[in-house]
């Protein structure tokens, strides 16, 4: 396991969710693209900004939010909204 230096530079250990949900593409697009865009999170140190900044319980949460955007009947009709379903539910399986 890697780690980054947070605000004080002291090494952070990254945490397995975080890792995990860095592999999932509809996570990804959460924390890259919204949660910069709305303020919450800084681009530069992205993954160890939702290391320090989210808990589990968040991460898991906002995995449920996408799935239920994935699942919805207009894009299911998209093979890449039918993948970025399965990978979701993978990772609620496997974190919940």
């Amino acid at each position: 396991a890697y780690s980054k230096n947070n605000r004080k530079g002291v090494k952070m250990k990254i945490r397995p969710i975080v890792k995990a949900a860095f592999k999932v593409d509809e996570l990804v697009y959460q924390f890259m693209c919204i949660d910069v865009d709305d303020g919450l999170l800084s681009f530069k140190n992205n993954e160890a900004d939702v290391n320090e900044k989210y808990s589990d319980e968040y991460i898991i949460g906002e995995a449920e939010n996408r799935l239920d955007i994935a699942m919805d009947e207009m894009n299911q009709e998209e093979e890449c909204w039918r993948k970025d379903a399965a990978q979701l539910r993978r990772f609620i399986k496997r974190w919940s």
